[in-house]
Parts: structure tokens; C-alpha cells; sequence
């Protein structure tokens, strides 16, 4: 199983279509698998025998329904399974399309069911992949929706490859603060070291049925749309590659399970602080010193998160791209609104003159920072959905807030006039030469 196409010579194959569903069917999605059924039945086939079956789950947990398919494909002895969601048009030949690709896992590139709508299918370096008119065959993508997707059923076999296979991450119980079990999916199949294609030809065709039939000509409609917020939202790259070694994440941590599972999710270096035993993952340090900066002197940034934020897709490598040396910078957590102050990727510069901020307190350090990236006027967002927060019921404790005016009131002036001297400083070689 370390091989990563899977390949077999001869196949005596197996078809499982499995169909998730809360109960009932779209019309539409039926008649095209009733029909791509047949299609594929009466297709011609020399590699060996070919049979085809559709499964249907009926459940409100889409992650239960997923799991329940592959072991219902697995007890029927498929070769492969074909996830189509009950809300989904696919052509009739989509069996065949992506038979004939003999990879782990290819999907179509499924469009979301709103307006304005665009792809599932995404890739670190190209953001969301859209499924041009030019556009043909397979592209390898980082994640993509499960909705029309077909799974080489060796791949669950994978040493890698334990359970759960599908489930909202961190934990399905605790809402908000997950992300989809396809994204789950897929994280799990990529740090398998093996690879996910969407197949452009199929997707030009699938549709998501809705109020109408979305398909990827209405996402290519709405792309300027989503131009025009980049130009909105989006800061500039400050730097083409960040090196996780020159721009790490710090986590305080409360709890060691939760802070276990997000460190996993990140993909990127950083630092857990806290006496308890944990599990860190490679790439990840653990300390009990509060006093980051002078552990870890010189990063080009200092991103701090939490042990209940789920982070999106590269959440790391894009804020370190955008922050610049003197910046406080943040990605919305789709809690309440986009300029929920927590979570910051804060410049080298910036923490060099500062300090840590008394990274122990989350609810300090959350508006300390703020108010210094405000004051300087270096404080900035990217309105994208970049992960997730836990919300919780936490109240704000009373030392922590009198803590927090205390040093508003006595150091923080002095402290933005520090700052603005440094940064005059440190910006002037550059206006001498411009």
C-alpha cells in the first residue's frame, strides 16, 4: 500500500454507488444514477468481470452516513465506491470517466449550492481551481468535496489511513468551530502521500441542485465577484515563500486534547506552551517559559493561536505572506464577524521592541495587540474564511480585566511612543533612498 497510484492489472471490478442522503432524493439526482447504471452496465469491458450497486444511507450526521457507506461497499467486496450526494447531476458516463484515470481518488469539482457560488476543489498555491472551458483531464488538488467522488477501496487499507476516515473537525459535538468531513477526508488521504485529482471533463457537467441546477458556469459568473473582494480584503504577499522555521505558531494551552488535535492540523512549526505532557507532532516544540521572544529571537513572525482554533487550509503559510514587520495582522475566525480580534500574526519588528504581552492570558494578549496594531496604524485583515473558533462559555476573568486596564492606562502610551520612534527608525534607509 506504500505505492502511490495503487495500480492492479486486471481488475474484476466492483461498482458501489453510495448515496448519503437525510432521507429523501432529489428527482433529477435518481434519474442520472438510474442511468448512468445502465450505461455502465451495458458498457464493454476486456479487463475482467464488472458488476454495479447502489447503496443509500439515510442519517442527519453526514460523517455517520460516509463511514456506513464505505463499510457497506467494503462488506459487498467493491473495488471502488462512487460517493453521489441525493442533490447531485452528474453525466451518465461518470462510472467509465473516472475508471479509465486508475487513481486513489478522483472527484468532480462540485460547485456550493448559493449564489454567489464557486469551487470545492482548492490547491495551496491556486486557491479555489475553477473548471475553465479549456480545461480538461485530471489536476492533483489538495481538497476537493466528496459529493461526486470515486475511492479506490484499497485506500482504506492504508497504514495511514485509520479511523475516522470522515468527521467535523475537532470534534462533531462542538459547534461552531469544524470543518467539513471532506476537508477531513482529504487532509488524512495527503498525509498518506497520496495524491487527490479532480477530473475537469466530468465537472463541467456535474450540477448542484438547489433552488436551480448550480453548476460551474455560474461559479465562472461569479468569479469577478470574488476578484473584487480580494481587491476589497486581500493584502498584498510581502514574501513569496515563508519558512516555517523563520515564522512559527505559539498555542497556550488549556486543554492537551483539543490543543493536540488543532497542532495536527496545522501544518506548519510551532511552539506549545505548557507544563502539562502533551503529544506534539513533528514540527511542533514544547515549552513552559512564557517568554517566547527570548526563546525564540528574531522569527520574522510571531503567530499566536489557541488550542480551540481549528485552522483552514495553509491558515500559517497565508498569514505569514501578508504580515508585514511591523503589522498585526488577522484572518476573520467566523465568529460573530471578520474583525474578531484573536489569533494574530504579529511582524518580527513589531515583537522584537514589545516583547511577549503575557502570552498566558488570551483575553489580554487578544486586545493588547489589537490596540497597539490600531494605534500604529499597521493593524490589517484578510476577509477570508481561514478556520474556525471554538466558542465556548467563557467569561472574561476579573484579574485579567484589571490586569488589562492597568496596562492600558500606564504602559501603553509610552509604549506606542517607542514604537513609532523604532519604526521612523527602522523605515528610514528606505525614504533616504527612494
Amino acid at each position: 500500500m506504500a505505492r502511490k497510484n495503487l495500480k492492479r492489472a486486471v481488475w474484476n471490478l466492483k461498482i458501489a454507488v453510495c448515496v448519503p442522503s437525510t432521507g429523501t432524493w432529489n428527482a433529477h439526482t435518481a434519474e442520472c444514477i438510474t442511468n448512468m447504471v445502465s450505461c455502465f452496465d451495458q458498457a464493454e469491458y476486456g479487463g475482467g468481470t464488472k458488476e454495479v450497486r447502489v447503496f443509500g444511507v439515510c442519517s442527519s450526521i453526514l460523517p455517520d452516513s460516509r463511514h456506513r457507506l464505505v463499510a457497506q461497499a467494503h462488506g459487498w467486496g467493491a473495488t471502488h465506491m462512487l460517493f453521489i450526494d441525493s442533490d447531485m447531476i452528474v453525466p451518465w458516463d461518470t462510472i467509465q470517466a473516472f475508471l479509465k484515470h486508475n487513481v486513489p481518488v478522483v472527484a468532480a469539482n462540485c460547485v456550493r449550492r448559493r449564489f454567489p457560488t464557486y469551487p470545492t476543489a482548492y490547491a495551496k498555491d491556486k486557491r479555489y481551481i475553477y473548471s475553465r472551458e479549456e480545461s480538461t483531464g485530471l489536476e492533483e488538488v489538495d481538497q476537493v468535496g466528496c459529493a461526486v467522488m470515486m475511492i479506490d477501496m484499497r485506500l482504506f487499507d492504508h497504514e495511514k489511513m485509520d479511523l475516522p476516515w470522515f468527521a467535523f473537525m475537532p470534534d462533531p459535538n462542538n459547534v461552531p468551530g469544524s470543518i467539513g468531513e471532506d476537508v477531513y477526508f482529504c487532509r488524512k488521504i495527503k498525509e498518506a502521500g497520496l495524491p487527490i485529482y479532480i477530473d475537469h471533463d466530468v465537472s463541467k457537467s456535474v450540477k448542484h441542485m438547489g433552488d436551480l441546477a448550480y453548476s460551474m458556469d455560474h461559479a465562472l459568473t461569479f468569479e469577478d465577484h470574488y476578484i473584487e473582494q480580494d481587491k476589497k480584503y486581500h493584502h498584498p504577499v510581502t514574501i513569496e515563500d515563508p519558512n516555517p522555521k523563520e515564522s512559527m505558531i505559539f498555542m497556550p494551552v488549556e486543554d492537551t486534547k483539543q490543543a493536540e488535535n488543532n497542532m495536527r492540523s496545522h501544518y506548519w512549526n510551532g511552539v506549545a506552551i505548557t507544563n502539562k505532557k502533551i503529544d506534539a507532532p513533528q514540527g511542533w516544540e514544547t515549552t513552559d517559559n512564557l517568554d517566547v521572544v527570548a526563546l525564540y529571537p528574531g522569527l520574522k513572525h510571531y503567530m499566536i493561536t489557541t488550542d480551540d482554533f481549528v485552522p483552514g487550509l495553509d491558515w500559517a503559510k497565508r498569514m505569514a505572506q501578508r504580515c508585514g514587520p511591523w503589522d498585526v495582522f488577522y484572518g476573520p475566525d467566523r465568529v460573530f464577524d471578520e474583525k474578531l480580534p484573536t489569533h494574530p500574526c504579529i511582524g518580527g519588528e513589531l515583537v522584537k521592541h514589545v516583547g511577549s504581552l503575557f502570552l498566558e492570558n488570551k483575553w489580554f494578549w487578544s486586545n493588547a495587540w489589537y490596540d497597539i496594531g490600531t494605534e500604529l496604524g499597521t493593524l490589517k485583515y484578510f476577509g477570508d474564511g481561514w478556520g474556525d473558533w471554538q466558542l465556548k462559555d467563557r467569561k472574561v476573568g476579573e484579574n485579567e480585566g484589571q490586569a488589562y486596564i492597568k496596562w492600558k492606562d500606564n504602559e501603553f502610551e509610552p509604549l506606542i511612543k517607542k514604537l513609532k520612534a523604532r519604526m521612523e527608525e527602522y523605515k528610514a534607509p528606505a525614504k533616504k533612498a527612494a
